[in-house]
């Protein structure tokens, strides 16, 4: 803040665009923003490819929280007075609690009798990723030939595990953590995800 008072209650709200993996803890942040400064914050969800289309129509947008890649490529195009990072995320395997199929790690998803599914590769970074996953696992052949189900964001994906409409996905570990109560998460071997730099 600028000073020791707050926005004047008549003042326009903040806008506040956040994606969908972000969104319990901005709900809870733009809350105690409310209560601190007497501001009123208007929070619009998406998923964060959305978001960035929106942004770029309308033009409209206070702070907007997102993963990366989406904050660089905006601020390429002029978009972005400044970026910071919060909080990282991590992909992770999602499976039925209790695990019924037994997956273990990335190259289980090759078996015949796991289903597996991931995010749209374009709209979501967890499914862009994949293939630098499932080549540096050595398993890119098998999986190209795979029959994936894929969804737009993991929020849908992991709903797809919860339910049984496939055995396992990949998805952030904040999408499986809001759905500790009904999935297990496993996590991906360090070696084979994507390096900043290298990879990306």
């Amino acid at each position: 803040g600028a000073g020791a008072q707050g926005p004047a209650q008549s003042a326009a709200p903040l806008l506040v665009h956040v994606g969908g993996t972000m969104r319990p803890a901005m709900e809870e942040i733009c809350r105690l923003y409310e209560a601190e400064t007497g501001a009123k914050v208007e929070l619009n969800f998406n998923d964060s490819g959305a978001l960035m289309t929106v942004i770029e129509t309308t033009g409209k947008g206070d702070v907007c929280v997102v993963h990366d890649p989406f904050p660089a490529a905006r601020e390429r195009k002029g978009l972005v007075d400044r970026r910071c990072a919060l909080a990282t995320l991590t992909p992770v395997i999602v499976v039925r609690k209790g695990n019924p199929k037994g997956v273990k790690d990335i190259k289980d998803f090759t078996r015949d009798d796991v289903k597996v599914g991931l995010t749209d590769a374009v709209y979501s970074t967890a499914g862009h990723i994949m293939t630098v996953v499932f080549r540096k696992a050595g398993i890119e052949d098998v999986m190209a030939k795979k029959e994936i189900v894929r969804a737009r964001g993991g929020g849908e994906i992991a709903n797809a595990v919860k339910i049984g409409t496939v055995d396992a996905a990949v998805v952030w570990n904040a999408v499986a953590f809001e759905r500790k109560d009904a999935l297990d998460a496993i996590p991906i071997d360090p070696g084979i995800l994507p390096q900043p730099g290298v990879d990306a």
